[in-house]
């Protein structure tokens, strides 16, 4: 070392890091094994001469979650009701002049409750005194990827800079944290179940829609039954659409036809829209023109076929072009989603599948019945925080709906945390209806977007091998 030269600096990177999540002093300090960093020794793009563009190959889930409106909401407790009827009337019919009529029937309600969830995720740590690092000028620090992962309608808890994620240390771990967050509660739109984590303060589930379309929906403060709230569950118990096709296409629009009466009946103007896999719908269009024409034909044998095979295939191709289900004369929308559970080689039958089907009112009369709603980060909290905890400690996210908190370092190690407390309202699931244990045949399986899965797919590496360092040519 040569004494009075220049000393070692924090990078311009390193710095932008501590002011991005090193801010204000929490109660847990920051881990201490630090994340793969992108550049200097086993950094994720540290090899030397690496093209400058990465193409993307990883697929995240997309559905139904970013259709649905999204609202703040304090009340913990919030009660909905449901005006299910009106008593009988009793009494006798009068025979005489001066004689009582009977009297009128009360109205009833059906109250329902549907609690606040919490979740929430870590970045991976960050050493920020690494932080800029390259291993040598073979190293560059100008990669970008080409293309990004498609996510639809859905958004993170944070912005993703998927033009700068490849290029500097925090935006690789807050991409990684929002990117995962999204990604490990997302099915939960449909599984949900408080039940599961009952009696913890930590992790709480919402109820999913798989428990909000449902039957036995009992009143909320008193236990009793109201059937007039029930959803339609049919079981097709494994029942395969490519191989009884005129079955499957009789009992759905059977189905959807009669809560179509249900909502004119309620004085309801509906949209509803059927949520499924991509499979599954691949499945059902492909067998879906052929059972639409012959639907309701006594005698498949003895009838006259009407319709073309050319009209057939061009029913299948704009159903698929336009993602809808024509259901008696009406183009349902259809939404895919990832986020339903499917099982592979159902029955054991490899080529099988099996998951289930979902009927969901969007809007009634113009009104969203299907939305979130999540308690907001942005009133209280943070202006709790900005008068009892250091300045930058808390930041919310997303119009308040994520809060996000800096831990305290550990020396030079940062790292930063989500939570979100939202729930899902169902308003009329009385107009809703879920198709369970459907099955179909597809012969060649696409990609699954979550680890697991048996079609899951990524590879490589989160590192590179650290470099050699050469010993010098004399004193070892």
């Amino acid at each position: 070392m040569t004494y009075g030269a220049t000393q070692p600096s924090l990078s311009p990177d390193a710095i932008a890091l501590l002011n991005a999540m090193a801010g204000g002093i929490a109660t847990k300090d920051a881990g201490t094994t630090a994340g793969a960093q992108l550049h200097g020794p086993g950094g994720l793009l540290a090899t030397p001469g690496l093209n400058k563009q990465i193409p993307n190959a990883m697929i995240m889930p997309r559905g139904l979650s970013g259709r649905l409106p999204v609202r703040p909401s304090i009340d913990t407790n919030e009660i909905f009701a449901i005006l299910t009827g009106q008593l009988a009337s009793t009494g006798t019919e009068p025979s005489t002049a001066c004689a009582e009529w009977p009297l009128v029937g009360q109205f009833k309600v059906c109250k329902q409750q549907t609690p606040f969830g919490q979740q929430g995720r870590e970045s991976q740590v960050l050493n920020i005194k690494y932080a800029g690092q390259i291993i040598n000028r073979g190293e560059f620090t100008d990669n970008v990827l080409f293309g990004a992962p498609n996510m639809g309608d859905n958004v993170t808890a944070g912005p993703i800079n998927w033009g700068q994620i490849l290029q500097t240390e925090y935006e690789k771990k807050l991409g990684e944290l929002y990117n995962g967050y999204f990604r490990d509660y997302s099915r939960f739109i449909y599984t949900g179940n408080p039940q599961v984590t009952a009696g913890s303060l930590g992790w709480m589930q919402y109820r999913g829609l798989d428990l909000l379309i449902a039957t036995g929906k009992r009143d909320a403060i008193s236990g009793v039954e109201c059937p007039a709230a029930d959803s339609v569950v049919f079981d097709f118990n494994g029942t395969n659409a490519t191989t009884s096709g005129s079955t499957v296409y009789s009992i759905i629009a059977n189905v959807v036809t009669n809560l179509e009466r249900l909502s004119e009946q309620l004085g309801f103007q509906t949209r509803w829209a059927l949520t499924m896999t991509y499979r599954a719908y691949w499945a059902i269009t492909q067998i879906w023109p052929c059972v639409y024409a012959t639907a309701g034909c006594i005698s498949p044998n003895t009838i006259v076929h009407t319709m073309s095979l050319e009209e057939q295939a061009n029913m299948r191709d704009d159903m698929r072009r336009n993602r809808v289900l024509k259901i008696e004369g009406k183009d349902y929308e259809v939404v895919i989603d990832d986020m339903i559970t499917e099982t592979p080689a159902a029955g054991g039958v490899v080529g099988t599948y099996q998951s289930n089907v979902y009927f969901i009112p969007l809007t009634a009369n113009g009104q969203p019945t299907t939305y979130w709603e999540y308690f907001p980060f942005d009133a209280q909290a943070t202006a709790a925080a900005a008068q009892m905890a250091p300045a930058g400690y808390f930041q919310s996210l997303m119009n308040g709906r994520f809060l996000q908190t800096r831990l305290s370092p550990s020396h030079t190690c940062v790292q930063v945390e989500i939570v979100e407390r939202p729930r899902l309202i169902l308003m009329t699931p009385f107009l809703a209806a879920k198709f369970t244990n459907l099955r179909y045949n597809v012969t060649v399986a696409g990609r699954d977007a979550y680890p697991g899965d048996v079609y899951f797919a990524d590879g490589g590496g989160v590192n590179t091998p650290l470099p050699y360092f050469y010993p010098n040519a004399t004193g070892g």
